[in-house]
């Protein structure tokens, strides 16, 4: 029968109980603190000197004896299991964490979408892009240039193209651009229209050269690649040869045409259905695009907001809720082992910001465990987003605090965390010779709770 003697204080102190004596009879010498005749010290202060290591026994009482490497192996092995999952929740903490850091590099805080209220006008938005609101009117589109030829049968032969070699001019801006054909004798419409068409796209002038077939007709077409009237282009056959002529696309059936928008009030003139927004600096790469479908009434406007990725920050604010509530019970789970000093480090991180979380939808619940309200979160999202980045985000934020907690468990030797380390072991013993600058953390009451 083990026994605790009580009134041990000449060692432990008053209030400090033994193990190691029996509950009735004579105490046992063997026991922590008990000493034999003609030996100085206790039994356990002779350990390792008069004993191989493997013959250690510490004394339970009533001569009961457990191997010391056998307990130090137990001892050793708990702590050793609990501190890896710790270290596993604050290295998922501290990933948690880092992605909802303001200026992180791919942090969800960074990241920007842009939402229109119309199809007619749609958008995008880069990393760090101005988080901003405009009106747009969309008055005329920008179209490309287009020559459409004569319908000829396809079959027919010999072609309506004259047989020989043509040549003629695609003159395009500031830049003319030859071109040469050969039409054979035996091709028919629909063969000497594709011969035109191949030797205009080889040209590379920025024109693409199409055929229609529509029953027995074939129709050839030219395009320009790109919108606006810096895009127009002209065809013509040289003295002699009569390729354009013949195939009808040296008119314009189409002509090009610039956009015509209005942004905040401010009428602007594009080459492209698109303008750029917001660029870094003068002359630098825009953060925001905005891409124009189609015409809008004078009467709607489009709004168009850039705003913060509220998926990808609903997402991060969910799994850093997780991550501390994974903390959280595991560390009271263990109160034996791991310090309620560390519970109260979790607790500091939230402290003062209660009231800022349940705001914009994360509240602290039973046993200070984190919820998440995502129609609330959302709400806030869209209503004050500086308020919910500057709480979540901000340097003292939520993630800031919990990647602070992380770091705090990560960057310590395992003791920190023990809430008795106990005399047993060489383990121990090392352990605690190696963390001597945690005294200044059992000090200060941050984890190390030897005296609780």
């Amino acid at each position: 029968m083990l026994g605790v003697r009580a009134d041990a204080s000449s060692q432990f102190g008053s209030n400090s109980p033994q193990v190691g004596y029996p509950r009735f009879g004579r105490e046992n010498p063997f026991s922590p603190g008990g000493t034999l005749p003609g030996l100085n010290g206790s039994y356990l202060a002779r350990l390792g000197r008069a004993q191989r290591p493997d013959d250690r026994h510490f004394g339970l009482g009533d001569h009961i004896g457990v191997s010391v490497p056998r307990l130090e192996a137990l001892l050793t092995s708990s702590l050793t299991t609990t501190v890896e999952g710790l270290f596993s929740r604050a290295r998922s903490l501290k990933a948690a964490a880092d992605t909802l850091v303001s200026g992180t590099p791919n942090g969800v805080f960074d990241r920007r979408t842009a939402v229109t209220t119309d199809s007619a006008v749609s958008g995008k938005a880069a990393s760090g892009a101005t988080l901003t609101r405009c009106d747009v009117d969309v008055l005329q589109l920008a179209v490309a240039q287009q020559n459409t030829g004569t319908q000829l049968l396809s079959a027919f032969t010999p072609s309506d193209i004259a047989t020989g070699t043509h040549t003629f001019q695609i003159t395009a801006g500031a830049t003319v651009t030859p071109v040469s054909v050969t039409i054979l004798a035996a091709d028919t419409n629909l063969q000497a229209l594709t011969r035109v068409r191949d030797a205009i796209n080889a040209a590379a002038a920025g024109l693409d050269a199409t055929i229609t077939t529509t029953d027995d007709v074939s129709q050839l077409s030219v395009t320009s690649l790109q919108t606006g009237t810096t895009s127009a282009f002209s065809l013509v056959d040289d003295p002699g040869s009569s390729a354009i002529a013949d195939t009808g696309i040296g008119t314009a059936t189409r002509a090009a045409a610039n956009a015509e928008v209005r942004v905040n009030g401010v009428d602007q003139t594009l080459q492209e259905n698109k303008l750029a927004l917001d660029a870094s600096q003068e002359g630098g790469e825009a953060r925001a695009t905005l891409f124009f479908h189609d015409l809008t009434e004078e009467t709607v406007r489009v709004d168009v907001t850039v705003a913060l990725d509220a998926a990808s920050v609903v997402a991060g604010a969910q799994r850093l809720v997780q991550a501390v509530n994974d903390v959280r019970e595991f560390v009271a789970d263990k109160p034996d082992i791991l310090s309620r000093g560390l519970l109260s480090r979790l607790n500091v991180a939230v402290s003062d910001l209660r009231d800022a979380l349940i705001a914009i939808g994360i509240e602290g619940g039973e046993a200070g465990l984190l919820s998440l309200d995502e129609p609330r979160l959302r709400s806030s999202l869209d209503q004050r987003p500086a308020e919910v980045e500057r709480t979540i985000g901000s340097i003292q934020g939520l993630a800031s605090r919990e990647h602070s907690v992380a770091e705090t468990i990560l960057g310590d030797a395992p003791i920190a965390f023990a809430t008795r380390p106990g005399p047993l072991g060489s383990s121990y013993g090392r352990f605690l010779a190696d963390t001597a600058r945690l005294h200044n953390y059992m000090l200060g009451g941050l984890f190390v709770d030897i005296f609780a």
